[in-house]
């Protein structure tokens, strides 16, 4: 069979994933005129939500940083204690985003950096483990 045959099958079998348990950011102007607005919303999902990954596909590198920064300490401000950062598997954000959690004051509340399972990413995505909260 060739690629036209085979897709139909090959979405049959994709499983579709809830809503709460990925945040997908969205790129617009809106998102970059309103930041602070989002992510007061963006604290609120991180809060509410149980298991939590963050999907930077698509972003500029600016806004990566600015919802990865806020992604990893709301998630520490509601005590969660493991993340799934998506980068995808080449390009910049995949070179950029272990730089990033290096620096304070993310790096401190770090506890370890893995390379996600293949069910939660594989080599396009990081599992953060983050310290408990004082």
């Amino acid at each position: 069979m060739d690629d036209k045959e085979l897709w139909p099958h090959y979405l049959k079998s994709v499983k579709r994933l809830k809503h709460q348990e990925i945040f997908i950011p969205q790129k617009s102007k809106k998102l970059r005129k309103n930041l602070s607005d989002k992510l007061d919303d963006f604290d609120q999902y991180v809060c509410s939500s149980q298991k939590i990954s963050l999907d930077l596909h698509k972003l500029t590198q600016d806004q990566a940083y600015q919802q990865l920064r806020q992604f990893i300490l709301s998630s520490y401000d509601c005590n969660k204690r493991e993340l799934i950062i998506i980068t995808g598997k080449s390009g910049i954000l995949k070179q950029e985003v272990p730089r990033w959690l290096d620096n304070e004051p993310i790096s401190s509340i770090i506890l370890e950096i893995r390379e996600a399972s293949l069910r939660d990413g594989g080599s396009g995505a990081l599992k953060l483990y983050l310290k408990k909260k004082k």
